[in-house]
């Protein structure tokens, strides 16, 4: 529970996707995590970090858009990591994706939802960059009308 109230449920999917796994071994995983988000995740957050939007990672999402269908993308939102680096190479975030066309398009699909967290800011910034992500995340629930994303298990 927030301190303003909100209650967040996080599943956090470490590997799940890793493109060396075969679909056999991260179909029961991904199934265990959305039965821990019964009735189902209002969100999927996509984390990147900054500087590292490999072809693994695209890899990596399409294998979560393939295996959830390309819907996901309504209740997606793109968390990039590490917006410190961005201040040390002098880029905006704008500049950074408008760097990287794969990166644009994901987030073009994404109907745009994305905000930056610093890894080593003060506390301060921090719980800015925080709120702009919950910001988004209240949005996506919005923008969904409340709906759960839901998979029909069965068919795996």
């Amino acid at each position: 529970m927030l301190t303003d109230g909100r209650k967040v449920i996080v599943v956090d999917t470490p590997g799940t996707f890793d493109t060396r796994k075969s679909d056999w071994e991260t179909t029961p995983e991904i199934i265990r995590c959305m039965e821990l988000s019964s009735p189902g995740p209002h969100v999927f957050l996509f984390v990147v970090g900054i500087g590292r939007y490999t072809k693994e990672e695209q890899d990596a999402i399409d294998r979560v858009r393939a295996f959830f269908g390309e819907h996901i993308l309504s209740y997606a939102v793109v968390v990039f990591t590490c917006k410190d680096v961005l201040v040390h190479e002098h880029l905006t975030l704008n500049q950074f994706i408008a760097s990287n066309t794969e990166l644009g398009t994901l987030l073009s699909n994404c109907n745009c939802r994305y905000a930056a967290i610093s890894n080593w800011d003060h506390e301060i910034d921090r719980n800015k960059d925080v709120e702009a992500i919950f910001d988004l995340i209240q949005c996506t629930i919005q923008n969904n009308e409340g709906d759960y994303y839901t998979l029909d298990i069965n068919d795996y």
